[in-house]
């Protein structure tokens, strides 16, 4: 490319005004089409859509949408769009000059416009047994003196990260979630493709109830719950009725033990499952991570929202903390790797560190936490996806 003390003063022909004109339109059109996501915000009332089936994902799954491109059971052609820009692949992912492709937004719109809490469902009201109300307490801080013991492989002390009250309020949001996705097999068949992240999620806090120090009235029941989710993953799936079924009756016992109810027929359940083996498909439980982040970057994006949604908000990072730990537990390939955990690590204390200054009431640090989830998202998928 010539040096600028080359170049040749010319004086503006009518081809290079037009040029100039074209360029403007073009640089209009950007900002009003705004910027959007191959993954869409929370489903619905502010529920998290997990990603689309066919996003990429860093495990198995296509990823989310945790694409995170076009969430499973929403249009992905509702106007907001990609801005039209080159697109170049670096290792295996798609930029936008320096800016990760799937952080755009498909409808930027309606995601402004969802300010409805992750997991619930409209119309309803999450069931939160007495006394087991959403969000309190704070999860506790991690032991160690860094702030990190608990952002490792090995045994976990899950009550270091999350409350049972917060277990069991994540649980009943999944239970509303799929309680209207299972009502009709075309209620079903519409949205099947966002279920499975949201199933994983119900298995991983069945596995955390399990361990877990503190009791709700369901932790008895707790590896039945996990047993039963399994069965609603056993297979991929599909638009028809067998895989209707497959998640459709599990649910209902599962349903029934929330609802006070002794299970029926799950004597025999077998004990501690691994992680790995009970959540065999890791893209797809992360899935669920990267709709907490959008639906935290939009319901979580200020002062008086930080106020006004509090024990949601707290929840909410909670369980990513939970699910990113989840991700380092053996099994999964990355139980010894020092690399894949300089990511992770970083993200769990972020989460608690939300947690705090959400309790607190100080969104400048609430702030930071999140910046350091999208820094740690952002660097570990550079390197993994």
């Amino acid at each position: 490319m010539p040096s600028q003390s080359n170049l040749k003063p010319n004086r503006p022909t009518f081809s290079r005004v037009a040029g100039w004109f074209l360029c403007g339109l073009l640089t209009i059109n950007l900002v009003l089409s705004g910027c959007g996501s191959d993954d869409e915000a929370p489903a619905e009332n502010g529920a998290e859509t997990p990603a689309n089936a066919t996003s990429a994902q860093p495990a198995s799954q296509p990823a989310v949408s945790p694409n995170i491109a076009a969430l499973p059971g929403q249009s992905t052609n509702s106007g907001g769009g990609r801005p039209p820009a080159d697109v170049r692949r670096v290792n295996g992912r798609d930029w936008i000059g320096d800016i990760p492709l799937n952080v755009w937004y498909r409808d930027p719109l309606a995601v402004a416009g969802d300010t409805t809490p992750a997991g619930t469902n409209p119309g309803t009201n999450p069931v939160i047994n007495p006394g087991n109300s959403v969000g309190t307490p704070v999860g506790r801080p991690p032991t160690s003196t860094n702030g990190s013991s608990n952002t490792g492989g090995g045994a976990v002390a899950w009550n270091d990260l999350i409350s049972i009250k917060q277990v069991d309020g994540e649980v009943r949001n999944i239970r509303n979630r799929l309680k209207s996705r299972l009502q009709t097999p075309a209620a079903y068949n519409s949205s099947y493709l966002e279920l499975m992240p949201h199933i994983y999620t119900l298995t991983a806090m069945a596995l955390v109830a399990e361990d877990h120090s503190e009791q709700v009235t369901w932790s008895q029941y707790a590896k039945q719950i996990r047993a039963l989710s399994m069965k609603m993953s056993q297979e991929k799936l599909q638009r028809n009725p067998k895989s209707y079924k497959q998640v459709q009756i599990p649910f209902e016992q599962v349903d029934d033990i929330l609802n006070g109810n002794a299970p029926v027929g799950l004597n025999d359940v077998p004990g501690k499952v691994p992680f790995a083996e009970a959540i065999p498909d890791m893209g797809e439980l992360m899935k669920r991570f990267e709709v907490a982040e959008k639906w935290l970057t939009v319901n979580a994006n200020s002062e008086n929202s930080l106020e006004s949604r509090k024990e949601e908000i707290i929840q909410e990072v909670l369980v990513l903390a939970v699910l990113t730990k989840i991700t380092t537990q053996e099994g999964y390939g990355y139980y010894e790797d020092e690399d894949f955990q300089a990511h992770t690590n970083p993200m769990i204390k972020a989460c608690l560190d939300m947690a705090k200054a959400a309790e607190a009431g100080n969104y400048e640090a609430f702030d930071l936490g999140m910046s350091t989830i999208r820094k740690s998202c952002t660097e570990c998928h550079a390197d993994y996806r």
